[in-house]
């Protein structure tokens, strides 16, 4: 874990992006587990105690983290970016979000629109301040367009 410093802004990660660091650490992990053929989940507490109170500790810390990384990617899984596909045109869907003769969106506001992959014009409401003023009508279905392309 990396701490921030006082200033500094933290990565902004769509679900997927997570979802994708999220799956190539435990194809990674399970691979490396079968190099050694040691699985840490299969180290219960009084096992543990076999290699010694720090081999216990970092059982239970890398049990935990396994726990967590199961659970967070099974939500991800259940959101709108479960269907979504990583494209070559991703990179410039992202950009025309985010410029100004795009739809001048923020940071913020993209990635709730990347996550959420609005399908109508009544959520973009929810996830776009003050929309009516920033988009026409006509804009707001073209932006609507622009985000079922990621489908």
């Amino acid at each position: 874990m990396e701490i921030l410093k006082s200033g500094d802004v933290p990565v902004l990660m769509t679900n997927l992006e997570v979802k994708c660091h999220l799956e190539g650490r435990m194809k990674e992990r399970a691979e490396r587990q079968k190099v050694l053929g040691v699985n840490i989940s299969d180290i219960d507490a009084n096992e543990g105690a076999d290699y010694g109170d720090q081999v216990q500790k970092q059982c239970a810390t890398l049990r935990d983290r396994d726990w967590i990384e199961t659970n967070i990617l099974s939500y991800i899984s259940m959101t709108p970016c479960a269907i979504m596909q990583i494209k070559p045109s991703m990179d410039e869907v992202v950009h025309k979000l985010k410029t100004v003769e795009g739809f001048g969106l923020t940071d913020a506001e993209t990635l709730q629109i990347l996550n959420h992959l609005p399908t109508e014009v009544v959520e973009l409401h929810l996830l776009i301040e003050d929309l009516p003023s920033r988009l026409t009508e006509e804009r707001q279905e073209e932006l609507l367009r622009c985000v079922s392309q990621l489908k």
